[in-house]
């Protein structure tokens, strides 16, 4: 045999044994390729799932402080101890009958607007406050997720210095519920004026029968209710204290609430809050007898219910009923799942 012929034959050989043996290696690498993004993916969806949990965990908690800090704001809008002293003087008085009803006429109109008002207060902070901590948490996924999985995200987009502190945004929630709540108690005044002006407080009238009038008032509320987002946003920033530092981004997310909040979604959310608020509220009435009660025994538990519904632990349970509304989550998850479409890779994760 040659020697040409024979290094032929040995090059035939190596040539025949090392194609198997590069297909195994480059099978192994695609595998391992594909179980590392496998991986990858498993854990993108379980940080995604994590981060949204979270959002709508901080936001049942801080829903109820920015509560806290309005109520007083729904006390000094709609007050009932000046009605109430009149109405004590009255009984140790000459006035006339018609002068004592119509202080309980003026009573009943007013305690059921600060009551209706009250929820609808409680259903707008649970709502924005979500809102606002599920935008910021879908930001904080972001950041998290380009720590880890910068092949994936881009760094450059999503710095740490751009997620805002949520004391920021529950400090704006409490701004924009408090200047909506002007035109919150005209809207409630005018659904309530609707249901109960032609009521008589000295009608006889059974438990079912006035949370008829309250669902009543409330389904008319849904017919014309709307937040009114203020456009002023320097009026609102100005509020916020100046030991935090406002960025460009809480500018984005003010703009992004904005979207979201003045969305027709939003509006019927809230709405349907409400009425589960008003739900919540039944468990509370007194039964009364069969034969039924005058309504001014019912206007006069509305008038203490309105001091305690801000009072532990009967506020922590009127937002502990709304906690697990699907609609709110639902709503929650659009917002949370909404990125550009770099980041499609993470919207088939299930929440």
């Amino acid at each position: 045999m040659s020697l040409s012929r024979y290094i032929r034959k040995c090059y035939n050989f190596a040539l025949g044994t090392s194609i198997p043996v590069l297909a195994l290696f480059y099978a192994d690498s695609s595998l391992r390729a594909a179980i590392s993004r496998f991986t990858e993916q498993r854990e993108l969806q379980l940080l995604y799932s994590q981060s949204f949990q979270k959002a709508l965990s901080d936001g049942q908690s801080s829903s109820c402080f920015v509560f806290n800090a309005i109520a007083n704001e729904i006390e000094d809008q709609l007050p009932l101890h000046l009605i109430v002293q009149k109405l004590r003087k009255s009984r140790s008085s000459d006035q006339d009958g018609e002068e004592k009803l119509s202080l309980w006429n003026e009573l009943k109109l007013q305690s059921v607007v600060r009551l209706l008002t009250t929820l609808s207060v409680m259903a707008e902070c649970n709502v924005l406050t979500k809102t606002s901590l599920t935008i910021l948490g879908r930001k904080n996924f972001c950041l998290n997720a380009s720590r880890k999985y910068d092949a994936t995200f881009n760094n450059n987009t999503f710095r740490e210095d751009s997620v805002e502190d949520p004391a920021i945004l529950m400090g704006i929630v409490y701004i924009l519920v408090k200047k909506q709540l002007p035109f919150l108690v005209e809207q409630v005044s005018s659904s309530v004026h609707r249901l109960f002006e032609s009521i008589s407080p000295t009608d006889i009238m059974k438990t079912d029968d006035v949370y008829a009038l309250l669902e009543g008032a409330v389904s008319d509320l849904s017919l014309y209710y709307s937040f009114q987002f203020s456009k002023d946003r320097e009026e609102i920033l100005a509020e916020i204290s100046k030991k935090y530092v406002v960025t460009g981004g809480i500018l984005q997310l003010l703009d992004e609430l904005e979207d979201f909040i003045t969305e027709t979604d939003a509006k019927i959310i809230i709405s349907h809050q409400i009425q589960l608020l008003l739900s919540h509220l039944k468990t509370f009435l007194p039964s009364g007898s069969e034969e039924g009660f005058r309504l001014a025994k019912m206007l006069s538990f509305f008038t203490k219910f309105n001091n305690t519904i801000t009072e532990l632990p009967i506020k922590e349970s009127f937002f502990e009923s709304v906690s697990h509304d699907s609609h709110t989550r639902a709503f929650a998850s659009i917002i949370y799942s909404s990125f550009d479409e770099e980041y499609s890779a993470v919207k088939d994760s299930t929440i």
